[in-house]
């Protein structure tokens, strides 16, 4: 995992959580990326619901868990047939691009199957933010 001081920041207001890109982007995987993402400053809320989701699916019959390292962020853009170099420039030049906060109403759960033209997601449920 290739960053770029990446970092989104992530925290409660009066209405919903909110998030905002506040300290760049970064690739994945190393190498030839294939997406461009931002990461979280504040993670500590999105981990411990991570930890809880790993609990609850330990008590499920044959559902391994999840070997990968839980890395939270928003995923920018795909970066397809984008040469190297490219996606090197525009880290680079939108390092240290930030956002307005921004809300976050609803979390979905999405599955992924792999394709010929890459993956297709499908959102399997929405979960509601409840008001803070």
């Amino acid at each position: 995992m290739s960053t770029a001081r990446s970092s989104t920041r992530c925290r409660s207001s009066t209405a919903r959580r909110s998030c905002s890109a506040s300290r760049g982007w970064g690739c994945s995987p190393r190498g030839l990326p294939t997406s461009v993402w931002a990461g979280l400053v504040d993670t500590a809320p999105l981990l411990a619901l991570r930890q809880k989701v790993d609990a609850c699916l330990r008590k499920v019959p044959d559902v391994p868990p999840d070997p990968r390292k839980f890395i939270p962020h928003v995923t920018i853009a795909r970066t397809g047939d984008c040469e190297l170099d490219d996606v090197m420039v525009y880290l680079t030049e939108h390092s240290l691009m930030r956002t307005e906060l921004f809300p976050v109403e609803r979390v979905l759960l999405f599955s992924s199957t792999k394709t010929h033209h890459g993956s297709a997601y499908r959102i399997e449920a929405a979960f509601p933010l409840r008001p803070v």
